[in-house]
C-alpha cells in the first residue's frame, strides 16, 4: 500500500477526474442514489463519482488537505488485449 499526504487547491473544473465506483459506494459517499447522468461510460455497471462528490464545492482557491492510501487489488484484463 502506498499513502501521501497533501495539501492542495482543486483545479476549478471539478471534472479533472472521477472514480468508476459501484452504486453503494456512490451513495455511501454522496447520500443520494446515483442517476442516468453519473453511469460510467467505460464500465457499464459502475457510477462516477466526481472531486466535488468527494469535497463538495469549495470556494475559488479553498486550500483543502488530502490523504489517500491505495493499493491494486487486481489487473483489469482488458477485453481489446
Amino acid at each position: 500500500m502506498k499513502k501521501v499526504k497533501f495539501v492542495a487547491i482543486l483545479s476549478g473544473d471539478y471534472e479533472c477526474f472521477t472514480f468508476a465506483v459501484t452504486k453503494d459506494i456512490y451513495k455511501r459517499i454522496t447520500d443520494r442514489n446515483p442517476d442516468k447522468y453519473t453511469k460510467n461510460r467505460f464500465h457499464g455497471s459502475l457510477y462516477n463519482l466526481y472531486p466535488n462528490d468527494i469535497f463538495g464545492l469549495l470556494p475559488d482557491n479553498k486550500t483543502i488537505e488530502v490523504m489517500i492510501e491505495w493499493g491494486v487489488i487486481a489487473k483489469e484484463r482488458r477485453k481489446d488485449g
